[in-house]
């Protein structure tokens, strides 16, 4: 009983940030003009914070898919799939550090991560990397390069 309530709690707040990433993404369509790029670059960061929270929700309930991955190039990729866009280097490091790959040890994680992503973005892996990045995006290497917005400037 306990178990379901919380389930239908998680999914409230699911939606109500989905409601707000679709209010901030038309007030940022609104403001399209030059003169408002400043405003314009708080309301991405605020789409971003909504999406990593989602993410991190989103995460939870499906951590024991992280758990059977065994090296950080897994879990990133796994990460990645889930979130369904680009992301940053440390964007990556953050979700992916505190999805359930590994848990208890979040420090060590974290430096696995930045090396898993070092080797697989800077040339250093030898097998195909599954990952790529574009304007300090990093994505699927599947995933069409117009996706790859980059940072707001």
């Amino acid at each position: 009983m306990q178990e379901e309530r919380k389930e239908n709690m998680e999914t409230d707040i699911k939606s109500l940030i989905e409601q707000a990433q679709v209010k901030i993404l038309q007030r940022l369509v609104d403001l399209a003009p030059r003169d408002k790029r400043a405003e314009a670059s708080l309301l991405v960061e605020q789409f971003n914070e909504a999406s990593r929270a989602l993410s991190t929700l989103s995460s939870k309930q499906k951590g024991d898919r992280y758990a059977a991955c065994q090296y950080p190039i897994d879990a990133i990729v796994l990460y990645l799939q889930d979130l369904g866009r680009p992301a940053s280097r440390q964007d990556l490091v953050d979700g992916v550090s505190t999805s359930r790959w590994r848990p208890g040890k979040e420090a060590l994680n974290r430096g696995n991560i930045k090396k898993s992503l070092k080797v697989y973005l800077d040339g250093q892996a030898k097998p195909k990397s599954p990952i790529k990045e574009i304007d300090a995006m990093v994505g699927l290497n599947e995933w069409v390069d117009g996706i790859f917005g980059g940072p707001p400037r």
